[in-house]
């Protein structure tokens, strides 16, 4: 019998990473990217299913990137900051199964700060 999978969703911004606020905005991000601290040996234990043999577990990482809507940059770069992240847990023992992101923001504050709600 096959074991069951459990999903654990994570944040990333101040979750995993020091955030400043919209992080990735600024040109140097590469050189203020910062795990916190923990993180990385936490994502290593739940990387290696070390609490619960008995499930297939997997991370994915579920994070609000409304900094793109807002035009302080784009996924390009979403995709850059999270791949180096993705890197530097590597290197730790960490491991993300999947990375997921959510690019908007709310109709409301579109509307009141001329954002086109009907680009894609």
């Amino acid at each position: 019998m096959s074991k069951p999978t459990i999903l654990v969703g994570l944040d990333r911004d101040g979750t995993i990473n020091v955030d400043p606020g919209f992080f990735g905005r600024d040109q140097k991000w590469r050189s203020q990217l910062e795990l916190l601290p923990g993180v990385a040996r936490g994502i290593e234990l739940l990387t290696l299913n070390y609490f619960c043999n008995s499930v297939d577990l997997k991370l994915v990482v579920t994070s609000n990137q409304a900094g793109v809507a807002r035009g302080y940059f784009g996924t390009a770069r979403v995709e850059e900051v999270n791949s180096a992240i993705d890197a530097l847990l590597i290197q730790q023992g960490g491991k993300i199964d999947n990375w997921q992101y959510c690019p908007y923001v709310s109709k409301g504050y579109a509307q009141k700060h001329g954002i086109d709600i009907n680009s894609p």
